[in-house]
């Protein structure tokens, strides 16, 4: 998440998804930030199931009431694949 605005700081939970071109969706994981208002970079593992073409879908839940007039905005930066991480 590159920018985080939630001075309510209301609970927030993403789950990433895999859409495989023609084959059903297939979840990857779940994550949230911590604290609700901290923008950090965010790896999730693909567990090898981003095999072939397809989507990448992030879906964001609020799971906290965020009272009326309160501004609740989460920016989602460049999604980068990697085969791995750096080894020291």
């Amino acid at each position: 998440m590159s920018k985080v605005v939630n001075p309510a700081r209301a609970g927030l939970s993403s789950e990433v998804y895999f859409e495989p071109a023609g084959a059903p969706r297939v979840r990857l994981g779940t994550f949230s930030l911590f604290p609700a208002d901290n923008p950090g970079t965010l790896i999730v593992p693909t567990q090898g199931k981003m095999d072939r073409a397809g989507t990448l879908i992030v879906a964001m839940l609020v799971t906290e009431p965020v009272p009326a007039g309160v501004p609740l905005k989460v920016r989602i930066g460049r999604i980068a694949l990697s085969s791995g991480l750096p080894r020291n």
